[in-house]
């Protein structure tokens, strides 16, 4: 058997001289598209750019750009509001008052503040349910109204079978007057030093 000569031609066919046209063609189209966007941005912003001047210097904001920025200042209002009122919620009592409660039965597990309703759920465990009912008998004595026991299980796989229970609370007024209880005690012992005089 003779081996035949094998011949390997290394240059491509040249391509059809119409597929490279239309190329051409949507390459110059696309440019054509990307200017007239460029051009249409550039006319907006310099739109812009002049009302902008011109109510800077008359200090009027339009009355249809008013509008649409009113909403997004009451939303931004609104959102910055909420966290104002986390932030100036009186937590350090709340956790002092909830921490204060001692019972070797009960078990805190969580504290969930929802400030924008003025309340807190809290999530413990009690050794029994006569445990449970006194905390909540407890919770309701501390600066917190409206104590309500929203859910209650008995944890079976767990060692001991605890009862997991959920309360949900408001600290509305009730945390004012604690804490300006509180601290009358104080404001009426600095004034009686202060009568003293000095030693």
């Amino acid at each position: 058997m003779v081996p035949q000569r094998l011949v390997v031609d290394f240059v491509a066919p040249p391509a059809p001289a119409g597929f490279g046209r239309v190329l051409l063609g949507l390459a110059a189209l696309a440019i054509v598209a990307g200017g007239v966007q460029l051009a249409l941005a550039w006319q907006a912003y310099r739109q812009e750019k002049a009302e902008l001047a011109s109510v800077t210097q008359r200090g009027v904001v339009p009355a249809a750009d008013g509008a649409r920025r009113s909403t997004v200042n009451s939303s931004g209002l609104l959102s910055a509001g909420t966290v104002a009122r986390g932030l100036t919620a009186p937590w350090p009592d709340l956790l002092q008052s909830i921490e204060s409660i001692r019972s070797k039965d009960i078990s805190l597990q969580i504290v969930e503040p929802i400030a924008a309703r003025q309340s807190l759920r809290i999530t413990a465990d009690a050794r029994h349910f006569e445990a449970m009912l006194d905390y909540l008998e407890e919770l309701r004595s501390r600066a917190l109204t409206e104590v309500v026991l929203t859910s209650h299980q008995v944890q079976v796989k767990e060692p001991g079978a605890p009862i997991r229970f959920q309360v949900q609370a408001k600290w509305g007024e009730a945390v004012a007057t604690t804490r300006a209880a509180n601290s009358a005690p104080t404001a009426q012992a600095s004034t009686a030093d202060d009568t003293r005089g000095p030693r």
